[in-house]
């Protein structure tokens, strides 16, 4: 039509020959543009290849990549848990991917030309299906963390990487086929139009030759740069160099993107509108210069910052003579359909993910309490035995319960109530433990004209667990606080101001009432003057920011409102939160801390105290040796005298045995063999050691050992005391020697005596001489005994039988003797001696001893400090008392209660004569502290 009109031009302003010439140059220029009309009218005929196989094959590969990514995501949520409610969901999934593997494989058989990457896709998703089931196979075989391991490497990440590689090659090829057939099919439409308009150019071109060629305007710069601005002017497009430097920018630019002219033209347009591209802009340049246009969707930045989406399309437009290669940029703003788009694939991922997820189920219910909706979760919770209940009533799907639970809740949620409650399903034996679940119902509107109900049963398990955990642990908190009498403090506020928050322990330490709030005023009024400062100092210190130290610690006394004064043992801790505006970069929010009542604690210590600086009094001031040794015989402590016997200091010793310090000698093995026996016997034992020498000869040690026990009684190690008797064994011996010499000499006076008795009386009677040489054998026997006790004493059953054996002893049935053990000093065992030999004696002269049947009882018994002897005689002649007093009697009843110290009574009974002696025990008994003392190198050696 354009070149119609300028042929009319043309006639109108030249002559008829120009007409003619005109005329005939159009019929001859249309006539190829007739030609094109035809051939391309029958090309078209042809028919259009169809782009349809290539986007089933896309979508079919597209499936395949969502369904790994949730059989991965079972995957995971299994190997986390163990929970076989997630297995059921791995194995759900894995049967969908299976599905969309094969669908895949259906959409690659019907386009053979994308075969080759279906199969890529196929290989992929098999292989990373295989690696995901043996992680599960690890699992369950108990390798737990082998699975773990196998499930974090990154391979899933990698095939998906691959796999959407091969998507992105699949979406090009079908685009492009898309296109070209989209082209392909526009040519036939556009045949004529493009005939007719080949034709006119030519036309065109005919006409320009025959123009003035007078004519020698220069052409503009940029040619049809004048006409095009006007077009910017209206649309919202740039004129702008292939490198993006604006050269026109015109109203409708400037409405949409907010730049006046002068501030863009010059500039380069993507770095003005901080475009973002969907591909590098390398490879859009290489499409435009390759194709001479691109088409796309890109996203910009206004000038007030905002954000806006375009549809824009570039159009290349080569140099001419006159210019360089210019870039037509028209754009459409998609702002609104772009949001939209975002919120709804958002939306779209939000409920695939809600409705994949294990444990949650979603249904939407309608007025008819018809399932609109339902994903599988809500069937494997409810245990329905199909996920397939779309359009099926309520009341049909959960019949049990529908009547009293489901109607009366969803027709509450109609009214607008938001129900929520709990469902709990029992524990199935040998499959699975209890399940918790929360089930929301909530009216919705997904169209104007039909409300539904959603329902959301969402898994709390975990949840309930956790709070049952949580539960417990502040239970044993609350225990742990009570067995430790902790308080719990705290100030929100976080200023010393500011009143502090106590808890019951806390008031009570300080005396307060339970209700009554506590104050600064009030806690400072209960702190000693002199000791407020501190504790005010220790909390600026914590609730400083400029400190690092965050923590306080104190201990300080208070007075009760009883009157009395208590310890109390306070920490706490600071908490802050940034604030860039404070000097130091943070701010306190608040102080919690813990109380506790040491008074008890505080005097427990001061008692440990005075006792460690008694002991160490004891130790230090103690005469003898004090130690104290482990089970293995190291020493743990040892006092001076230890130290400066052994010529060493504390260090040297502690922790090394004797064997160690002094080497592998006798008297070191001796001294822990003595431990070691002390230990086996549980028991404190007294022995006597030999360690080092004095003047060559060795030093003896008086050792008191008992066994170290912990405080539940079992033995720990040895502790000793040891005082040396060195000097005291040595006169002990020299007494010894003295005793032996004199009971030497006693025996041979004895001896003398019974010479010169014997000769004296060797005229006098038989019964005269007789009974003194029995009383002087009888004095000899007892000094006998006490020779044998080195004169310590002697106990009461040796003398009772050395003077009872002349006449038989006990043993001859003669006597019945019975008493407890006494032992007695030497002047009373000879006192005792005689006055029994006596008895005796005058048994056997005249009275029960006289005759075969009579019989001599002697009991003796110690009571209340008292010492008592009875002598009786039965079976004897009749006894008449004596007309005088002899010689024996005297003995018995003055002799013997002058040595004893008490009273002897001789009582001549028909039956028998019967003699009782009283004495006080402390007269004739040895002390309990007078011990005979075991010779050197008996029992215990060493020391």
């Amino acid at each position: 039509m354009l070149a119609l009109a300028t042929l009319g031009r043309q006639i109108r302003s030249g002559g008829r020959l120009h007409a003619l010439v005109a005329v005939a140059a159009a019929g001859l220029l249309l006539l190829p543009g007739l030609w094109l009309v035809h051939g391309f009218a029958r090309s078209g005929a042809a028919g259009v290849p169809s782009a349809e196989p290539a986007r089933a094959v896309q979508r079919a590969g597209e499936t395949v990549r969502s369904t790994l990514k949730d059989v991965e995501l079972a995957q995971r949520g299994y190997l986390l848990t163990g929970d076989p409610a997630d297995l059921k969901t791995y194995t759900m999934a894995r049967a969908r991917l299976d599905a969309g593997v094969a669908r895949l494989t259906g959409a690659a058989a019907a386009a053979p030309e994308w075969a080759t990457i279906a199969r890529r896709i196929r290989s992929l998703a098999a292989d990373e299906a295989a690696a995901l089931d043996h992680a599960i196979g690890l699992y369950q075989s108990g390798r737990t963390d082998a699975a773990r391991t196998m499930a974090v490497r990154g391979d899933d990440q990698r095939t998906g990487d691959a796999i959407d590689a091969e998507l992105g090659a699949l979406r090009a090829d079908a685009s492009a086929s898309t296109e070209n057939a989209r082209r392909q099919a526009a040519i036939p439409a556009l045949a004529a139009p493009a005939g007719l308009a080949i034709g006119g150019a030519l036309l065109l071109g005919y006409l320009a030759l025959t123009r003035r060629r007078a004519r020698r305007a220069a052409d503009a710069p940029l040619p049809g740069y004048t006409s095009l601005d006007q077009t910017l002017g209206l649309l919202p497009g740039i004129l702008r160099h292939p490198d993006g430097r604006i050269i026109a920018w015109g109203p409708g630019a400037e409405r949409l993107y907010g730049y006046p002219a002068a501030e863009a033209i010059g500039e380069i347009s993507h770095v003005l509108l901080r475009t973002t591209f969907p591909v590098p802009l390398a490879e859009i340049q290489a499409a435009l210069r390759r194709d001479g246009q691109w088409r796309g969707e890109l996203v910009h930045r206004r000038r007030d910052g905002t954000t806006i989406a375009v549809v824009t399309s570039w159009t290349l437009r080569p140099a001419g003579r006159h210019g360089p290669d210019l870039v037509v940029e028209m754009c459409n703003d998609v702002t609104a359909l772009w949001q939209a788009e975002v919120a709804v694939r958002a939306s779209e991922e939000r409920l695939r993910a809600a409705t994949a997820a294990a444990g949650v189920g979603l249904v939407l219910v309608n007025r008819a309490h018809r399932y609109r909706f339902a994903n599988e979760a809500y069937a494997d919770i409810l245990d329905l035995p199909s996920p397939d209940i779309v359009g099926q009533r309520v009341a049909d799907v959960l019949t049990p319960m529908y009547a009293d639970q489901i109607r009366p809740r969803l027709e509450r949620a109609f009214e607008g109530e938001r129900v929520v409650y709990e469902l709990v399903k029992p524990a199935v034996p040998g499959r699975q433990g209890e399940r918790h679940y929360t089930v929301t119902y909530e009216l919705s509107r997904i169209a104007t004209d039909e409300p539904v109900v959603v329902v959301v049963i969402t898994e709390i398990t975990g949840r309930v667990a956790a709070m049952r955990a949580l539960e417990d642990r502040e239970r044993t908190l609350q225990l742990a606080l009570e067995a430790s009498e902790l308080g719990i403090w705290r100030c929100e506020a976080a200023q010393t101001g500011a009143a502090p928050d106590w808890d019951a322990r806390c008031k009570a330490i300080f005396g307060f009432p339970p209700d009554q709030p506590v104050t600064v005023e009030s806690w400072k009024n209960a702190v000693p003057a002199e000791h407020w400062d501190s504790v005010e100092a220790a909390l600026h210190r914590a609730l400083s920011p400029d400190d690092p130290q965050d923590d306080c610690a104190c201990d300080y006394p208070v007075v009760h409102r009883d009157g009395t004064r208590r310890w109390v043992a306070a920490v706490g801790r600071a908490f802050f939160q940034p604030d860039p505006g404070a000097p130091s970069g943070r701010r306190v929010v608040r102080i919690i801390g813990t109380m506790r009542d040491v008074t008890r604690a505080r005097q427990e210590a001061q008692e440990r105290q005075r006792n460690n600086e008694l002991l160490q009094t004891i130790l230090t001031t103690a005469p003898g040796l004090i130690y104290a040794k482990d089970q293995t015989g190291r020493y743990l402590v040892a006092n001076p005298p230890v130290l400066a016997l052994f010529g060493k200091t504390l260090a040297d010793i502690q922790g090394r045995t004797d064997r160690q310090i002094f080497g592998a000698s006798a008297e070191a093995e001796a001294l822990m063999q003595a431990d070691r026996r002390v230990m086996a016997a549980g028991n404190a034992e007294v022995m006597e050691e030999l360690f080092g020498e004095d003047d060559g000869q060795p030093r003896v040690w008086l050792s008191t050992k008992t066994p170290l026990r912990c405080i539940d009684g079992s033995i720990a190690g040895t502790v000793g005391v040891s005082l040396e008797i060195t000097e005291r064994k040595r006169f002990e011996s020299r007494l010894q020697l003295m005793v032996h010499e004199l009971n030497h000499r006693v025996k041979n006076t004895l001896a003398t005596v019974q010479a010169i008795a014997a000769n004296s009386l060797r005229d006098a009677d038989g019964p005269t001489r007789r009974t003194f040489e029995s009383r002087l054998l009888a004095l000899a026997a007892a000094h006998d005994v006490l020779t044998r006790e080195s004169w310590t004493g002697a106990s009461m059953d040796e003398v009772v039988a050395s003077a009872l054996a002349p006449f038989g002893g006990a043993a001859g049935g003669r006597f019945r003797v019975a008493g407890p053990p006494v032992r007695l000093v030497p002047r009373a065992a000879l006192a005792l001696s005689m006055g029994l030999h006596e008895l005796a004696t005058n048994a056997a002269k005249y009275g029960a001893l006289m005759g075969e049947a009579g019989t001599v009882t002697m009991r003796w018994l110690v009571c209340d400090g008292c010492f008592r002897l009875d002598w009786s005689e039965q079976g004897g002649p009749a006894v008449l008392p004596p007309a005088r007093r002899g010689f024996g009697t005297r003995l018995v009843e003055r002799g013997i209660a002058r040595d004893l110290g008490g009273t002897a009574v001789l009582s001549f009974e028909p039956g028998g004569v019967c003699c009782v002696i009283r004495a006080p025990l402390e007269s004739i008994a040895s002390s309990a502290q007078i011990l005979r003392l075991p010779n050197v190198g008996g029992r215990a050696n060493g020391r």
